[in-house]
């Protein structure tokens, strides 16, 4: 229980500073051509209705903020995410390719510390409790 809490506290550090960051930003038109929001209406070209739709992963709210930060933890696809956090712009217009390259930074720095940090203690919750028992069954058959 205190891995979990000590885990969930650096997803949420990340997660507040990708809030900061990018609430909002990560969202696009289903028709690739359109850019703001206010075009986002009607039809393409293929006959779909355009939609203004938002990334799997972002940082909108606390939930989806600290899902996203685990999801890069795990290293889960995360070029994918990262590539959508470096496109984002802004709250009203689509992605534009290469926008914010240093929101990189971010996103690796959040893999390597959240991945490292998380996975170390549930390592040595593991081996602590495999020392434990082991401890307990030297004693039981004495």
């Amino acid at each position: 229980l205190n891995t979990t809490g000590i885990a969930l506290a650096v997803f949420s550090v990340f997660g507040v500073l990708g809030m900061q960051l990018l609430s909002g930003k990560m969202r696009r038109c289903t028709d690739p051509s359109v850019h703001h929001r206010r075009d986002c209406l009607g039809f393409d070209s293929e006959g779909e209705p355009r939609e203004w739709v938002n990334a799997d992963n972002n940082f909108d709210n606390m939930y989806r903020a600290v899902m996203s930060i685990f999801i890069l933890a795990t290293q889960d696809d995360w070029p994918i995410h990262m590539w959508a956090g470096v496109d984002a712009t802004g709250k009203l217009t689509g992605p534009i390719e290469n926008h914010n390259l240093p929101m990189m930074i971010f996103y690796v720095v959040s893999i390597v510390l959240a991945s490292y940090l998380v996975v170390n203690i549930f390592v040595g919750v593991f081996v602590d409790c495999y020392t434990l028992a082991s401890g307990e069954m030297m004693a039981e058959r004495m």
